[in-house]
């Protein structure tokens, strides 16, 4: 399965529970991810440039991972902003780097983050700026979020979603 299909299977799962797809948001406003890209200095990866022209992120009752909110582009903003000043680069394990784009978020001041240059996709903890692999690249990420859903590890109710699989990031 590819990106596209994954989010087909997260769309499918959210209709199959009564979520409506006027619940879900909007795709991004293109000039604002044009912005967000001249900010970051590059033109934005395909598979995220995919995810957002699908949904400028997700609810906010919707945590994956029973922890994580795909953000909308404005928080990208925002968090890469914040990130930068609260962790200014200075070459320490926990300095935030320049080209680190925080995409999810967990309220409590983690995030999880696309490593622009590798693609991959890492944990910053706030506490200390500790760093962790967690995932190849954004399909890897959203293919864990689909194969859970086929496995029926998420539930829904009430717009609260319950995740029971083994994955904690």
């Amino acid at each position: 399965m590819n990106l596209v299909e994954h989010l087909e299977v997260i769309e499918r799962w959210l209709d199959s529970v009564g979520v409506q797809s006027d619940d879900l948001p909007e795709p991004v406003d293109t000039l604002l991810w044009e912005q967000i890209g001249k900010f970051f200095h590059r033109q934005l990866p395909s598979d995220l440039s995919l995810l957002y022209a699908r949904h400028d992120g997700f609810p906010d009752w919707l945590y994956f991972f029973q922890t994580w909110l795909i953000v909308p582009a404005t928080e990208i903003l925002a968090a890469t902003q914040m990130l930068r000043v609260a962790f200014m680069p200075d070459n320490s394990p926990e300095a935030w780097r320049p080209d680190w784009l925080p995409f999810a978020a967990d309220g409590a001041g983690n995030y999880l983050f696309l490593d622009l240059p590798t693609s991959t996709i890492n944990k910053f903890t706030h506490e200390g700026g500790y760093c962790e692999f967690l995932f190849n690249d954004l399909d890897a990420f959203l293919g864990q979020i689909a194969s859970d859903i086929n496995e029926q590890l998420y539930s829904f109710q009430d717009y609260e979603v319950n995740y029971y699989g083994s994955v904690e990031l």
